[in-house]
């Protein structure tokens, strides 16, 4: 047993009391909770940016295979193919396809020379139903770009060579009402640029 001598703290209050304990426990646990909800938004953020990079690299390779004159295999020979290189973006089912252009600058499922499908799941992204060509939203089903050979002349939805634009939007398939990446096809420059959107 244990004396204190008058006027002394006594020994057993040294420490810290349960309800200090209790609040120190709940700080730390909205503190965890928050830095868990900022690094899953920061990590979609992150994905996002990373497949609208990926979908905006297609369109470029596109028009570097028709600059450079890359060729396929047309009738047991190599040839350039006869309408360029494209991709497509289908929104309905949130893929897209980077063919080879056998000359009708629209894309045909089966039947180009080349083509390579690319679920846009695999980058987690979902693609808006919206596609502005400058005038405002129209729903599309598919949205080609196409460059042809050997200039890079380009063509957005078979329309006139080097004329107009197009922007469609990307979003994380997590969030797909969330923040989102714009991605701009201009025709007459041939640029493909990226910008966020809410």
């Amino acid at each position: 047993m244990r004396y204190s001598t008058p006027g002394a703290a006594p020994a057993f209050a040294q420490g810290f009391t349960l309800v200090e304990l209790l609040v120190s426990m709940a700080i730390i646990a909205v503190i965890s909770t928050m830095m868990v909800v900022n690094f899953r938004a920061g990590k979609q953020r992150v994905e996002l940016q990373a497949g609208a990079r990926a979908v905006a690299f297609l369109i470029e390779q596109a028009r570097t295979y028709a600059l450079a004159g890359k060729t396929v295999k047309l009738g047991g020979t190599m040839r350039v193919p006869p309408g360029g290189w494209g991709v497509s973006l289908f929104p309905q089912d949130d893929s897209s396809a980077f063919f080879a252009d056998e000359g009708s600058h629209v894309y045909e499922k089966g039947s180009e020379p080349y083509e390579e499908e690319h679920p846009l799941a695999d980058w987690n992204l979902v693609l808006d139903d919206c596609v502005d060509y400058g005038s405002g939203c129209l729903n599309e089903s598919q949205l080609d770009t196409i460059f042809s050979a050997p200039l890079g002349t380009r063509f957005i939805q078979a329309g006139t060579a080097n004329t107009g634009s197009a922007t469609f939007t990307l979003r994380h398939s997590a969030n797909p009402a969330g923040p989102g990446v714009a991605i701009t096809m201009n025709a007459v420059s041939g640029q493909v640029s990226l910008r966020d959107v809410p």
